[in-house]
């Protein structure tokens, strides 16, 4: 086939120019293709321009904004004038390109006076600046801007065929974890009450929502229930008081088709998040914080026949007993289709009333388990530690879990249990535990054989029976097992690990 014949193949042109677009080696070759002939020119531009990384390239298509460098709190910012209304030649020419980009992703540290993007749309008749945008990713990390006042910069972008909306004031966000935000005005509350009231309608599409703002602590996320295409929606800053949380847990709860909720922050003090049964299509939910009686709540709630990812973080002080009920009920409720658990607490739950039976509950239950990580803080001074599994408990866990991928659990384990683990899981890639003991005379055996998945190997102590003996043997067993270990930091304060960068460079081991 000739290659012109190639070129005037849509969607074979088209592969060729995400091709060109996504070199390294054929940097600048699109552009060169798109002046090339008029026949290339409007599938290169569509490639060109599907993605922008700011706003920069579609405001200097007006010939109208003039433009002036100011140093504003020792940065130089661009700031735009209107010298004069765009006429309709100006927006056409705006409109040719901006019909083509899919996805805006703006990082904003201050180099541009943001205001420009309302003013401009005072300018013309159209509802939003791309019509056909996609993905809206707004990082705002400059000064301390109010989440009102940043709703005037990304609104002129918002548009009916937006799926995907990311908004972050991160100066806003990573101020409230240190001190208390100031009080939001009355009339930046106004504005968040319209702005949310009304977003459904300007992104009846939206398939993905992420805020993160301090000011989110104001907002009544009620209007979330309107979002029936919702697929995913991450939330920072919110309110964790519990009858504002029932009101966000009630309006997802009713979503259709829902499937994420990403590093929510639950209600730690007093009283019990409640929202009706729903979540039919729910798959994944992550907490940044909260306490066992609430997640046991929400967990009640979840109906989706198919949730299968649970992680929990800094879980906080509650009751055993819920800790306990809602760990039974993940396996009573979602036992074949859980692939993923994580619980970290940040309370000093006692290991043998809570710990142990937890562990022991989630080893019985979740056959199809990919990922489980239980990390329970232990308060050493008054609680017992987490006990050593004997080799019979690693052979039943490796049975009860056939699927691992990525184990991380507090009790110290034998040389043995590691060669059982590295065995039964062919697909493991990550691996954590306390202490490893090894009967140093098991060190002369012949090695084993290589497993070649594990790539994470995380030991908070190598121990021998022998005291005096050196380190080198169990380098070379860690080193023969795991080959494709990737070692990285953990050479710096770990003898073993060292040695097993020193084999992998064909060095002498240090006696």
């Amino acid at each position: 086939m000739s290659s012109a014949r190639v070129l005037s193949i849509t969607e074979l042109f088209r592969e060729i120019c995400w091709y060109l677009h996504d070199s390294p080696r054929h940097s600048g070759s699109l552009v060169s293709l798109a002046r090339s002939s008029r026949s290339f020119l409007e599938p290169a531009l569509d490639v060109l321009w599907y993605k922008l990384l700011h706003t920069e390239p579609l405001l200097k298509l007006l010939p109208a904004l003039e433009v002036s460098k100011e140093e504003t709190d020792n940065e130089l910012v661009s700031y735009y004038d209107v010298s004069y209304p765009p006429e309709e030649q100006d927006w056409t020419r705006f409109d040719y390109y901006a019909r083509r980009i899919r996805i805006l992703d703006f990082y904003h540290e201050g180099e541009i006076d943001c205001a420009i993007y309302s003013r401009l749309a005072r300018y013309t008749t159209s509802p939003n600046l791309i019509p056909s945008l996609r993905s809206l990713t707004w990082y705002h990390d400059y000064q301390n801007t109010s989440l009102a006042s940043l709703t005037s910069e990304f609104s002129p972008f918002l548009s009916p065929s937006l799926q995907k909306l990311d908004i972050r004031n991160y100066h806003d966000a990573e101020d409230i974890l240190w001190f208390d935000p100031d009080p939001t005005s009355s009339e930046d509350k106004e504005t968040l009450l319209i702005f949310f009231h009304l977003l459904h309608r300007r992104c009846p599409s939206l398939q993905y929502l992420r805020l993160c703002d301090g000011d989110l602590r104001d907002v009544s996320f009620s209007f979330l229930s309107k979002f029936q295409n919702l697929k995913e929606v991450q939330l920072t800053g919110h309110s964790t008081k519990v009858d504002d949380l029932s009101i966000t847990f009630g309006a997802l709860s009713v979503l259709p088709h829902l499937e994420k909720i990403h590093d929510i922050e639950i209600s730690t003090g007093p009283g019990v998040v409640s929202c009706t049964p729903g979540f039919p299509s729910l798959s994944h939910i992550s907490t940044l914080s909260g306490n066992p009686t609430n997640i046991l709540s929400i967990i009640q709630c979840i109906s989706s026949p198919s949730f299968q990812s649970l992680s929990l973080q800094e879980l906080a002080k509650g009751s055993n007993r819920d800790f306990l009920s809602f760990t039974s009920l993940l396996v009573s409720k979602f036992s074949t289709t859980l692939q993923r658990v994580i619980i970290h607490t940040t309370h000093g739950y006692p290991v043998e009333e809570v710990g142990l039976p937890i562990f022991e509950t989630l080893s019985r239950g979740l056959p199809n388990l990919r990922t489980f990580g239980l990390t329970v803080t232990v308060d050493s001074f008054n609680q017992l530690g987490w006990p050593t599994m004997t080799d019979d408990q690693v052979e039943r866990m490796t049975l009860a879990w056939p699927n691992m991928e990525d184990l991380t659990i507090q009790h110290s384990i034998s040389l043995q249990s590691l060669k059982t683990i590295a065995r039964a899981w062919t697909n493991l890639t990550s691996l954590t535990f306390s202490t490893l003991y090894i009967p140093t005379p098991e060190l002369q055996l012949p090695l084993p054989k290589p497993r070649n998945t594990l790539r994470k190997l995380f030991v908070s102590t190598f121990q021998q029976s022998d005291p005096a003996a050196p380190t080198n043997d169990i380098a070379k067993v860690i080193h023969s097992m795991f080959p494709k270990l990737e070692v990285g930091f953990l050479a710096r304060s770990c003898e073993v690990m060292r040695g097993v960068v020193a084999l992998r460079k064909g060095r002498p081991l240090r006696l």
